[in-house]
């Protein structure tokens, strides 16, 4: 073999022996930009997961209807109002849309209605954006239940000759479930409000307040009026 032959001859080893080395080395880079750009299924991903829940639970904590315990009488209205408690601790009446079963009715501003004796629940539902919806429900006691026991707070006050009150009126059932009825007052010895407010008259003397659910059941409490206490 000539000079030149074997020349041409090493060359040509040389040449594949680089050529198998860059080979090598593409397919080393290859495997590193895969898993650089797409961790294979076996590694567990680092990622943060973003759910709509903790999203939707930061904007606010729940929704409220109010009163939780309501009651009124046959067809007598009683107003419904839904709140949104946020997490920062503040709270917002939000449009949310009612629904009620059978037998009764609600607007869409909340006012529900029933000219039938039973037990009736209502659903609010308030929209948010990414299709979450916040749900609450109530149930809503319509007449008087058997066994139950109007009462008044306070009991047995005494006001001076001119002055006010607040009084509320609860529904004390059988299970000790508290209720919050819409009832209808009546006072002597002075007036009274829708809401409850009972102002005295200028005699002096013991007098009674009472409120009567559904035109039947009533719970009263004496009121004396005294004569103002100069000081």
């Amino acid at each position: 073999m000539t000079f030149l032959h074997k020349l041409a001859h090493r060359l040509a080893s040389c040449h594949v022996a680089v050529f198998a080395l860059a080979f090598v080395l593409a397919g080393c880079g290859r495997d590193e930009q895969r898993d650089f750009l797409a961790p294979s299924s076996s590694t567990p991903s680092t990622a943060p997961s973003f759910s709509t829940t903790s999203t939707t639970s930061s904007y606010a904590g729940k929704l409220s209807i109010n009163p939780r315990q309501g009651q009124v009488g046959r067809d007598v209205k009683l107003l419904l109002v839904g709140w949104s408690y946020l997490s920062s601790g503040d709270s917002t009446k939000p449009k949310v849309s009612w629904s009620t079963s059978s037998g009764s009715t609600i607007s869409s501003g909340g006012l529900f209605r029933s000219t039938k004796t039973g037990i009736y629940m209502v659903k609010a539902v308030q929209s948010l954006s990414g299709g979450i919806r916040l749900r609450d429900s109530v149930k809503v006691v319509v007449g008087a239940l058997p066994g139950e026991v109007i009462t008044l707070d306070p009991v047995g006050p005494t006001i001076s000759k001119g002055g006010s009150r607040r009084f509320a009126a609860k529904g004390i059932l059988t299970d000790g479930t508290v209720m919050t009825p819409v009832v209808q007052w009546n006072a002597t010895g002075g007036t009274v409000d829708t809401g409850g407010v009972y102002t005295a008259g200028i005699t002096t003397g013991t007098f009674q307040l009472a409120a009567t659910l559904d035109g039947s059941l009533t719970g009263a409490t004496p009121v004396t009026v005294v004569s103002a206490v100069l000081t």
